[in-house]
């Protein structure tokens, strides 16, 4: 795969989009290589993008569709497991997602497409209950066309 076309490149135009966005409350996200899974180690809201998966199609004679999973890990550690902590949290994801949908990325060369979004669970209920953390994981696909 061509240099243009990293996967990492796609997760850092992530980043950005969601470092534009306002939000209702402070938003500050950072691409990770590897995501830590330790709960222990979350202390306040922490937004994680890394890239997760490429899959690869002819579409074509010459040309090839390559989709792109960008994983984005929102988590806050929370001081109640109750619907008026959670909801605003659960309001919080979706407000990140409304920022990546339907956007573009000039990735070198060519164009990384908003495809869709996987979203499930909506929240972990195994962390919110053993650590006190809310965290939500959904995939952001993204179509490249070369």
């Amino acid at each position: 795969m061509p240099e243009a076309y990293n996967p990492s490149d796609v997760a850092d135009e992530v980043v950005s989009r969601i470092n534009a966005g306002v939000y209702s409350e402070t938003v500050t996200s950072r691409r990770v290589v590897v995501p830590d899974k330790s709960f222990e180690s979350v202390t306040g809201l922490e937004v994680v993008v890394s890239p997760q998966g490429v899959e690869s199609s002819i579409v074509g004679r010459e040309a090839t569709e390559l989709t792109v999973s960008v994983s984005v890990a929102v988590m806050k550690k929370v001081t109640a497991k109750t619907a008026t902590v959670v909801d605003p949290l659960i309001d919080l994801v979706e407000a990140i997602k409304t920022q990546l949908r339907l956007t573009n990325y000039e990735i070198g060369t060519g164009c990384a497409s908003w495809a869709g979004v996987v979203h499930e669970p909506i929240y972990d209920t195994d962390a919110l209950l053993a650590y006190g953390v809310f965290s939500s994981v959904f995939q952001a696909v993204y179509r490249v066309r070369r």
